[in-house]
């Protein structure tokens, strides 16, 4: 219901309360007129009385909490806010987090697959030392042949 509603309506309420109250208050003496006769008239218009100042009262106390209803409402709405703010923040903060481990991920695969070729070379190059070792060996070996063959000659 629009702000503006609701005010007529309470203001109408209001003077209604107002209206009974006077009308009420105009029964009392009406009835003090009266006399004797007008007695069980004045306590029904004091009750009268006191229900319109009662309708006035709760009138007001509705309205109070009406706004104070719409204040709660307001800090509510910005506290979803700040709340949705920082879930947007989490939620990017959580995509960048995602976005460097795909990357170190990544960085460790390339790596892995750099120490496997790294190692296959380290294979040939002391399989190619050993081979040479062996043929450094059996051309010593041929050397001394030779030597002793050269000697005895």
């Amino acid at each position: 219901m629009p702000l503006t509603k609701f005010k007529k309506i309470v203001n109408s309420v209001k003077d209604i309360a107002d209206q009974t109250k006077i009308l009420s208050l105009n029964a009392t003496i009406e009835a003090a007129r009266v006399g004797v006769h007008g007695r069980g008239f004045s306590v029904v218009a004091q009750e009268v009385s006191r229900l319109a100042e009662d309708t006035k009262n709760t009138v007001i106390q509705i309205v109070e909490l009406t706004y104070k209803s719409g204040s709660l409402t307001q800090q509510v709405v910005e506290e979803i806010r700040k709340v949705q703010e920082l879930t947007k923040s989490g939620k990017h903060q959580s995509v960048e987090t995602s976005l460097l481990f795909s990357e170190i991920v990544e960085a460790m695969r390339s790596s892995t697959q750099e120490i496997v070729i790294v190692e296959e070379e380290i294979r040939t190059l002391i399989q190619t030392i050993e081979g040479i070792g062996a043929a450094t060996a059996q051309t010593a070996e041929s050397a001394e042949f030779f030597k002793s063959a050269t000697e005895n000659l």
